[in-house]
This record gives structure tokens, sequence and C-alpha cells, in this order.
């Protein structure tokens, strides 16, 4: 990171804003070329957990390349000023990279479905076996991630 004074050298504060976020920008090399999608997404034990269709561009390139990088942003807020050139943004962000892994085994999928209902709701919640069997759960095992403060 250029900007050394924008780094977060905390670890707990870079999972705080990973708690805080609300989308996840996951982005993977679709042959060679870019491909990056907004997800909702959960966090425990350094690795991010997503849900998906069983089928898609997505699997696919995760099937071909597991390597991964990823964004999440919180608290933005924009800040106006007079001078077009000295408009910014507050924000924390975490970037990082990782290796995405699809879960097949039911007990796994419904841990990874749980923490992420479990980032957006403090409600608990069945899953069926076919609600298990009708969709793709992935987790991300965190290699690298590192906190910044934006303006």
């Amino acid at each position: 990171m250029r900007r050394k004074d924008k780094r977060i050298e905390s670890r707990d504060e870079v999972v705080k804003i990973l708690r805080r976020g609300h989308i996840c920008f996951l982005s993977m090399v679709d042959g060679g070329r870019p491909y990056v999608v907004p997800l909702n997404y959960g966090y425990a034990e350094n690795a991010l957990f997503f849900h998906s269709a069983l089928e898609g561009r997505k699997i696919r390139i995760l099937g071909e390349n597991p390597d991964v990088s990823f964004c999440i942003v919180s608290d933005y807020e924009l800040v106006r000023s007079v001078n077009a050139c000295s408009w910014t943004a507050d924000y924390s962000s975490v970037m990082g990279t990782g290796k995405a892994i699809i879960l097949r085994e039911p007990g796994e999928k419904e841990r990874g479905l749980s923490i992420i209902i479990g980032h957006y709701s403090d409600r608990e919640f069945d899953f069926s076996g076919k609600d298990l069997e009708d969709m793709a759960v992935i987790r991300v095992d965190i290699e690298t991630m590192e906190g910044k403060h934006g303006s």
C-alpha cells in the first residue's frame, strides 16, 4: 500500500470492518481476463463464505482457477467540496487474496450458509436437504488481507 498512513495495522480492526460490510466484490480470472461479482458474504475463522447457483460463470471459473481477490468497503461517506478536485470519501476497506473451495458436504454447506445468514441476521435458520442440494456454497480461505481508511 503506497499510503502507509492509511493502512490499518490492527487485525482486530480489519475484522471489525469485515463484520460491518454488506457486499464483497469477489474478483476472479476467466481465461486471462478479470471478472468481478458483488456478493453477500459471511466471515469466520479467516475465511469468507458465499452462496451461488450450482452452475454459471462464477462456478466454472472457480473450478478452473481457485485464486481470487476480494474487497469489502464499510462506513462509506461522500465528502463534498467546492473544488471538484477536492471531493473525496471517508471509508474503511479490506482487500485480500485467497483460494476458493466449492464445498460439497451437506454439513459444510449448512455451516457456510449459517455463517452468511449470521452476518445479516440474528435469527437462526434450518436448511432442508433440498436447499443444500440446490445451491453451491463457496469458502475462500484468506491468504493475505489488509485494511485501509480512505479520505
